[in-house]
């Protein structure tokens, strides 16, 4: 279940009613990687509060979430009263959802210090459940140039996540245009509650870390939710495009903070697999091929695979309309398998061995 994320964040003690935002530390891209340190956080920050540092000092935080949609691996979550008081609205509101900058002369049923501080998987989960309204005074007269950007950026994700007909149908940028339908809403939720006391007990004495944000398992839950409904809603991911270069490595895979790539070679042992056979084969994808497989659904396009591949295989993005979820892509590769070390290798005509192993024969 994509809640079982959410769940985890209870079960790790992060959710006690802090006010400002917490930071997942395994999924911060300063705790995978250091060579090209990440300040985004901290560059957003109207305070000046070091958001990246070791050990942060939320003193003077005023929880206006500008950090959170500046974190590019969503490493960065919305603190609990946050999240939950966003959550219950959308739960308990019968009209479409309204989110308001300080400045819009209409009165949200959101306030949020800019639009450019909501994650835009929380505006496309209340878009769906039942109308989204974003309210804000003309952007044209905001003095904050970097805020203004990030509005339109935010806009921009969710015309091309939910699609044009789609956003013109679910946004309005005015709270007494929005139109909703409370009953596909209340269907979009009703098995939240056993989800989450089912994924709570399980969670709780396990040792799991959440491999996503709070609101992105939000929004695969609202989902899947119409999936089961029979009301499935097509809606847009970015995935990767693969170069026939790849030697299937596995890089990637151990680098993806949010394990959302397997690398898939079944005549070789893979110690970094995350989809079972059973998955697989829901997404019709051969269990006995070659393949990487992106989880368009669980990425952020932080772009640390790129950095990572030694192969400079990856590239781009491609753009999937679907309404599966998981949204898998399964990308053939062609590679061999050493026969001494067992590693995936890219093998010139007649080779056996990898380099490495030829190398020191």
């Amino acid at each position: 279940m994509a809640l079982a994320d959410d769940i985890a964040l209870y079960a790790w003690g992060y959710w006690s009613h802090e006010h400002h935002p917490m930071r997942l530390d395994h999924l911060c891209l300063n705790t995978i990687q250091r060579k090209t340190p990440c300040t985004a956080c901290t560059a957003a920050c109207p305070e000046g509060i070091q958001v990246h540092a070791k050990n942060v000092q939320w003193t003077g935080c005023t929880d206006c979430n500008l950090c959170v949609t500046a974190c590019p691996t969503s490493a960065i979550n919305q603190s609990s009263t946050s999240f939950e008081d966003v959550k219950r609205r959308i739960l308990e509101l019968d009209d479409a959802v309204s989110f308001g900058c300080p400045r819009s002369t209409e009165k949200a049923d959101v306030p949020c210090s800019c639009l450019s501080a909501v994650p835009w998987e929380l505006c496309a989960a209340a878009a769906l459940s039942g109308g989204l309204a974003l309210l804000a005074h003309p952007c044209s007269s905001c003095p904050h140039e970097n805020l203004v950007l990030g509005v339109k950026a935010l806009v921009a994700k969710l015309r091309e996540f939910l699609g044009r007909d789609e956003f013109s149908e679910l946004v309005s940028m005015s709270k007494h245009t929005a139109t909703a339908d409370g009953a596909n809403k209340r269907l979009a939720f009703q098995s939240l509650a056993d989800t989450a006391r089912s994924g709570a007990s399980m969670l709780v004495e396990g040792d799991q870390k959440p491999t996503m944000s709070c609101y992105r398992a939000l929004l695969l839950e609202v989902l899947e939710a119409h999936i089961q409904a029979d009301d499935a809603v097509p809606v847009t991911w970015p995935v990767l495009s693969l170069e026939d270069t790849c030697r299937g490595c596995n890089v990637c895979a151990l680098m993806c903070p949010h394990d959302a790539i397997d690398v898939r070679v079944p005549e070789a042992p893979n110690n970094k697999l995350h989809l079972t056979d059973e998955e697989l084969e829901a997404a019709h994808i051969d269990t006995e091929a070659q393949v990487l497989i992106h989880q368009a659904s669980k990425c952020t396009q932080c772009g640390l695979c790129y950095l990572s591949c030694i192969e400079q295989a990856l590239y781009g993005w491609d753009r999937v309309r679907t309404s599966n979820v998981p949204m898998l892509k399964a990308m053939p590769i062609d590679v061999a398998v050493c026969e001494k070390c067992q590693r995936p290798f890219k093998p010139k005509e007649g080779e056996t061995k990898c380099p490495a192993c030829t190398r020191f024969a």
